[in-house]
């Protein structure tokens, strides 16, 4: 049996199936308490083999009750479902933090099948949710890995400029022509004169010479109004 939970998980409760090993149709085994004699152990990645004795009982189904005394289990007896099924509380510590997995196994009963149980224990809820940041947080997060060296603040990231940029119209005029060179675009005279402001940024031609294409601002003078793009043309309905 192949479990998962979240590391430093409380108040567990186990549903487990136990085989009769007298039976030769795979019938479950009934009528297990806290009497049966059930012993076994657990260990947690890393660790050594630790006693585990089932030795108390659940006393209300469904609700969590810890063991009293730590390496114990309550069992239980679920209602409605078939013989052999039964309900485990298993005391925190076999759940703790540090460990990436913890197995245990139990037997020793009257016609018992051993049962083994494997816990995956995990650093987030897989079934709940991932991430509190948005998908432009994450967006942000991986843009700094590539820029800044595997820092990043989403507050102030260089993600957050990209997205920015990249989100919306950033401003929109009449060039005054081209530069010195052909990778160069001469910004209308209004544009800010804060240099970088636009790095990077898209330049779309929307009327005259060149309409419908496009490229990609990688520096901006801000005293010039000059943008210097990739020289390479980039079609815009591509």
């Amino acid at each position: 049996m192949k479990l998962q939970l979240v590391k430093g998980s409380t108040s567990v409760i186990l549903t487990v199936f136990i085989l009769d090993s007298s039976s030769t149709t795979g019938a479950g085994l009934g009528s297990l308490i806290h009497t049966s004699s059930i012993v076994g152990g657990y260990v947690r990645m890393g660790g050594t083999g630790v006693a585990l004795a089932v030795d108390e009982d659940v006393l209300t189904e469904g609700t969590y009750q810890a063991p009293s005394t730590a390496a114990h289990v309550r069992i239980g007896t679920p209602a409605n479902m078939r013989t052999g099924t039964y309900e485990l509380h298993l005391h925190e510590d076999l759940l703790a933090a540090g460990s990436d997995y913890v197995v245990i196994t139990l037997g020793g009963a009257a016609n018992m099948a051993d049962l083994a149980i494997e816990v995956q224990l995990t650093d987030v809820d897989l079934n709940g949710t991932l991430s509190t940041h948005s998908a432009a947080d994450v967006a942000d997060a991986v843009w700094d890995e590539v820029l800044t060296g595997n820092t990043h603040n989403i507050a102030t990231s260089a993600g957050k400029r990209v997205r920015e940029l990249a989100s919306s119209v950033v401003t929109s005029g009449t060039a005054q022509g081209s530069g010195a060179n052909n990778n160069q675009i001469h910004l209308a005279s209004g544009e800010p004169s804060v240099s970088d402001i636009f790095d990077p940024s898209m330049i779309l031609l929307s009327a005259g010479t060149g309409t419908g294409q496009s490229r990609r601002i990688i520096e901006y003078d801000g005293t010039t109004k000059i943008a210097i793009v990739f020289k390479r043309l980039e079609n815009n309905s591509r």
